[in-house]
């Protein structure tokens, strides 16, 4: 069996360290596309920290399913 980049699953491990050193506020964040290295062109506009776990998680439900 060959090892497999984590790429995006590790984010939310990632969101869960940053929310306990910070007493667990979360950011929102504008994305504007491409130019903030975002996969979509057009961006996601205002994201919080739900929107972005939950938007990871569909597009890996929808690979995994075809």
């Amino acid at each position: 069996m060959e090892p497999v980049p984590v790429g995006s699953l590790v984010n939310p491990f990632i969101a869960l360290a940053y929310a306990q050193q910070h007493n667990f506020p979360h950011p929102t964040y504008f994305c504007d596309g491409t130019g903030d290295g975002c996969w979509l062109p057009r961006g996601h506009g205002q994201v919080d920290i739900s929107a972005a776990i939950e938007s990871a998680f569909r597009r890996l439900v929808r690979r995994v399913l075809g």
